[in-house]
């Protein structure tokens, strides 16, 4: 069943819950089971059913995701529930020799999105009941990174004229995440010491626009982090008010050295 997957909870900020499902391998498995019996009464090409398969269930399940009611939390209330769903690859099933076979479809990644209507702090704790019975705990932690904070997690060089970091989020069917202040302020802290050297603001950059066809090129309200004054090599993170902290990022020349032989890497293995 559903219940089955694989089911991720993280908080990439205080006032926001995320939670993940992944159902292929209940998918490949309750297929393998019906494809195995067909198999003995059919022809060996029977995995190409499968994605037939996938498309007269999933609606349901996508269907009971979606429904707010269908959810029960403990140690905080929501007040809007955004969903998404994204391809983490091409489907494939297994023929009569095991071997594997890409059929027409894509394995999916379901998110849900849970806007709090008062944020968390630092070690509270939030219990989730999924539609299917599952119970997912969080405690949330500050020092864990947040991914609405985007670094070079490759590395900074300390020659270049300029470094920056990006503020922003997209919470799906809820569009685009906004930060609790309007311009909200960040620090650059280094990693060892924890000392703050750096502190400013983030800035919001112009819209991007659309597309031909009317889709955002981004579907974020970025806001721009510029920490160009730091030039002293070191491990660094960034702190912003209200949403948490970064990944730790280097400045210094290695991470201008492995972006330089990874590219000279990929010229020489791909070389038509």
């Amino acid at each position: 069943s559903p219940a089955d997957g694989v089911w991720r909870v993280s908080s990439p900020e205080p006032r926001l819950v995320v939670v993940q499902a992944d159902f292929t391998a209940v998918e490949r498995a309750w297929d393998a089971r019906w494809l195995n019996l067909m198999r003995r009464v059919a022809l060996r090409r029977v995995w190409t059913c499968a994605a037939r398969l996938q498309k007269w269930r999933r609606p349901a399940w996508e269907a009971k995701l979606r429904e707010p009611s269908g959810w029960r939390i403990a140690g905080a209330s929501f007040t809007r529930l955004g969903f998404w769903k994204g391809a983490t690859g091409q489907t494939r099933f297994a023929d009569g020799d095991g071997r594997l076979h890409p059929v027409y479809g894509a394995d999916v990644l379901y998110t849900l999105f849970f806007e709090l209507d008062c944020p968390l702090m630092d070690g509270d704790a939030v219990s989730l009941t999924t539609p299917f019975g599952n119970v997912l705990r969080l405690v949330r932690q500050e020092d864990s990174p947040s991914p609405f904070i985007k670094v070079n997690q490759v590395g900074y060089s300390p020659c270049a004229a300029h470094r920056y970091a990006y503020l922003g989020g997209w919470l799906g069917t809820l569009g685009a995440w906004e930060p609790s202040e309007t311009t909200p302020r960040f620090a650059v802290v280094d990693a060892e010491t924890r000392r703050t050297v750096y502190t400013g603001t983030c800035c919001l950059r112009p819209d991007p626009g659309k597309t031909a066809d009317g889709t955002p090129w981004t579907g974020e309200n970025t806001r721009e982090i510029d920490f160009s004054a730091v030039t002293r090599p070191g491990t660094y993170f960034i702190r912003v008010d209200g949403v948490g902290r970064s990944a730790d990022f280097t400045v210094g020349e290695t991470g201008l050295v492995t972006a330089a032989r990874t590219h000279l890497h990929g010229l020489f293995a791909q070389r038509c």
